[in-house]
């Protein structure tokens, strides 16, 4: 018998004393991501579920924080130390990433709360390699293309629970009752995501060249943070590339989260980011800009043809503009599909983070 298996037994043998003799008066929950955009998905939740009182919760502090969030009567672990903790007790980790949780953590429920939906949702195929009890499903789509992962995985009982992005629920509380800040032009939000490939970015120079010319609209460019990252772009330095178009009407964002960010548009360029799908909750319109070798790879097919129903595809950067004025034109055109979109996207708009605290007390049996 191995190391690993003994300690496990050992673990689950100390979890059944403890419980039996009530030496623990609380169940302790684990919130763990590892980067902090990622724990802003799981934010929500943690403010949530901390009022009640029977539960301990430990927060495993992102590598990326400039600061700690401000959370009331919650523990705060370095990464480092919490993949060092093997021996303490824990009921249940809520998790936005693999990477995010031990390999010692068996002893306890493994419960994975993602952080995005449509494309990026294609890497679900490691709920085979990497097993959790449970999965938060963000939507009707999502939950389609986790069901046949789950049920292709031999020997594997996870719970697939409808509860939504808990994430898109303050965004959707500001879209019906804020008014969008005001701006002299009209505000088109670029959003590029990243690839583990780097020929498979979209983002390239034509474009930012054609949003830099575009002088009828504001244009805030919002790269994901991988973007920003040289050895994980194959040397590309986007940042160095982006910023000798930096200008008055051309903006880039590095600080804070994309989310602050979404209200003030007035639309949103993208390729096969999360961010198109949250960006929903505006009914506002938005524009696909997909790099010609990822629509060659058929890598995301699935879950980009919605896409091309509800949003302007701009085949080359020397059509954005006629694109960009058809579409913003033409808004009210493809409001039901927009909403259709976010219906089959997303559960429980709203009130994503209510259902997400109520599995987790459930869960823990309180």
């Amino acid at each position: 018998m191995n190391k690993s298996v003994i300690q496990q037994l050992f673990m689950k043998y100390i979890r059944i004393l403890c419980n039996k003799s009530r030496l623990r008066k609380k169940r302790t929950v684990v919130f763990s991501a590892p980067t902090d955009f990622h724990f802003q998905h799981l934010l929500p939740i943690i403010r949530e579920v901390e009022k009640y009182l029977q539960l301990s919760l430990i927060v495993v502090e992102a590598p990326d924080w400039d600061k700690r969030p401000e959370l009331k009567d919650v523990e705060f672990i370095s990464a480092d130390d919490f993949h060092k903790a093997r021996w303490r007790l824990f009921d249940l980790i809520v998790a936005t990433e693999f990477s995010a949780i031990p390999w010692w953590f068996k002893s306890g429920l493994r419960l994975a709360s993602f952080h995005g939906a449509g494309p990026k949702m294609g890497y679900l195929d490691r709920l085979a390699e990497n097993y959790f009890d449970v999965v938060f499903a963000p939507g009707p789509l999502t939950l389609r293309i986790q069901e046949a992962i789950i049920k292709n995985s031999a020997g594997k009982n996870t719970n697939l629970l409808p509860v939504g992005l808990p994430a898109i629920d303050k965004l959707y509380h500001k879209a019906q009752t804020e008014e969008k800040p005001v701006c002299p032009k009209p505000v088109v939000l670029y959003a590029p995501s990243w690839h583990i490939d780097p020929s498979l970015v979209a983002m390239d120079e034509p474009f930012l060249k054609a949003l830099s010319d575009l002088e009828d609209y504001h244009v805030i460019i919002r790269p994901h943070p991988n973007l920003l990252l040289p050895e994980r772009c194959g040397g590309m330095d986007w940042e160095e590339v982006m910023r000798p178009y930096e200008g008055e009407d051309f903006e880039i964002s590095l600080e804070g989260s994309i989310y602050d960010q979404l209200h003030r548009a007035d639309a949103i360029i993208s390729d096969y980011s999360s961010v198109l799908y949250e960006y929903l909750v505006f009914d506002r319109p938005g524009f696909l800009y997909v790099s010609e070798a990822l629509l060659r790879e058929n890598i995301y097919n699935d879950a980009i043809a919605p896409l091309l129903v509800t949003f302007d595809m701009i085949a080359a950067p020397q059509s954005l503009s006629a694109v960009l004025d058809k579409g913003m034109a033409e808004t009210a055109n493809k409001s039901e599909d927009r909403k259709d979109l976010l219906n089959n996207s997303f559960y429980n708009v709203g009130s994503a983070t209510q259902k997400a605290c109520d599995e987790i007390i459930h869960l823990m049996r309180l």
